[in-house]
């Protein structure tokens, strides 16, 4: 109690109550009340008494949980301040810190390692935007993590009830954290102790910790955007709290998404070029009905007429733009239809690559049911860059849809391939008009109708 005291007394001392109306004036409101001031009470041994000191080290066991392969842990440290807690990630953290206080960055970047920590400034809602994105430049210039790179976990430490925006500061985070990895948020001197800050000042603080595992799956519902995150565990005691959301690699979608055409020639950009053979539907076949659709990579079942069951795939909407000038005209759907791991249906690459060269797989009709979005469609750099991110895409779908058990299953999208609608597609017609349908999710066991084919 007594650091809690110390702590809210320099909160006291450091600013004056007022009024933020807006995200750009609360932001530069919280760039004030952590100026110069506050940057030389953060650095000094006060700020950080040995209890204090404690509990730190316990974020950082939390922290260290998410890296057991012995590679670098790449870690988004959301609040940096003056890096009383980043001075202690192990030596083979490589660290992004994102703070909205210029005057915290800059004592920063004097406390902590330039090899192994490079800055940001601005607001985490906007972040992920930055990084996925061309614009935009660091505090600092130091790389120590390649932009665009995903990282393993992203920690909002004693800064989560200060944010604008607590639900898109979450989903932002959840963007550039990879599937499996986690965000965490933390707090030494526990969520009371925010709730008095909150009383004195809620312009400051405007938002309470989530105090429960329902109220932390509140902070990640979305009906509009896709939910990475599942709340997985709480830590609320007195005087320490420590909030974890699991990163899922696939956010299912509000509503699976039929889709049906016959598939035509691309650019041979998918084989030739990447190694990841593509059935492509252009987007002049669906009139309007892709326009609401976003540009991203989904996980999806795939019926290509002549294989006996749904197949797992990933497919790309969108127009590829890491083919700089050479992007595609119109939106197409992509799919790469992968192997199953069961030797009966097995389907190499290699032969859907035979297929395609030898004209046996145009003009076929495909049906998709979308299920889950991966990712964002995104201008990579490089095309290894573009390669890698398209592997893990593959290795994403394979751990959602073909292993019940494992870690990363989604069970219920599993289920999906036995969809009715999807079925009466598959099996009752052999029509090439191409439509988008909406369908209501099922949590159906009955898997009849496979006898059927």
């Amino acid at each position: 109690m007594e650091a809690h005291e110390s702590a809210l007394n320099a909160a006291k001392r450091s600013w004056e109550p007022g009024v933020s109306e807006s995200k750009e004036k609360h932001n530069r409101r919280q760039s004030a009340v952590f100026g110069r001031k506050a940057a030389d009470y953060f650095a000094s041994s006060q700020a950080v008494p040995s209890e204090i000191v404690e509990r730190l080290d316990r974020i950082v066991t939390a922290v260290n949980k998410e890296k057991s392969d012995g590679q670098d842990l790449r870690i988004l440290d959301v609040g940096i301040g003056t890096g009383n807690l980043a001075k202690r990630y192990p030596k083979n953290a490589r660290i992004v810190g994102v703070d909205i206080s210029q005057s915290m960055l800059q004592v920063a970047t004097k406390c902590l390692d330039k090899n192994r920590t490079a800055f940001w400034l601005g607001d985490i809602a906007d972040f992920s935007d930055f990084w996925q994105g061309e614009g935009g430049q660091m505090f600092t210039e130091n790389e120590v993590i390649e932009r665009g790179e995903m990282f393993d976990v992203a920690v909002f430490n004693a800064c989560f009830g200060n944010v604008f925006d607590q639900k898109a500061s979450l989903a932002s985070a959840a963007q550039v954290v990879k599937g499996g990895g986690s965000v965490l948020v933390t707090h030494p001197l526990g969520g009371n102790f925010v709730d008095d800050l909150r009383r004195r000042d809620p312009s400051v603080v405007p938002h309470q910790l989530p105090r429960s595992l329902e109220a932390m799956d509140r902070l990640v519902e979305n009906k509009t955007t896709p939910n990475f995150l599942r709340p997985q565990s709480l830590i609320d005691d007195l005087d320490f709290y420590l909030a974890t959301w699991r990163r899922v690699p696939v956010a299912p979608l509000q509503k699976p998404l039929l889709v049906r055409g016959k598939v035509q020639r691309g650019y041979g950009r998918g084989s030739r070029k990447l190694g990841f053979p593509t059935a492509n539907l252009p987007e002049n076949l669906f009139g309007s009905t892709l326009e609401d659709l976003p540009c991203g990579v989904y996980t999806c079942w795939a019926f290509v007429q002549g294989d006996p069951r749904p197949l797992p795939a990933v497919a790309n909407c969108g127009i590829s733009p890491t083919f700089a000038g050479m992007e595609n005209p119109l939106k197409i759907i992509e799919a790469h239809i992968i192997q199953r791991p069961d030797p009966p249906f097995l389907i190499q690459a290699q032969t859907v690559a035979a297929k395609a060269a030898a004209a046996e797989f145009y003009d076929k009709p495909m049906t998709l049911l979308l299920v889950g979005f991966q990712r964002p469609e995104r201008k990579f750099p490089s095309f290894p860059q573009l390669i890698n991110a398209i592997k893990t895409d593959v290795q994403n779908a394979l751990a959602i849809l073909t292993n019940d058990n494992g870690p990363l299953s989604e069970p219920d999208l599993i289920k999906l391939q036995h969809h009715p609608r999807f079925l009466e597609l598959i099996i009752g017609t052999n029509s090439s008009t191409s439509f988008r349908e909406d369908i209501p999710p099922t949590s159906t066991d009955d898997a009849s109708a496979i006898a059927e084919w």
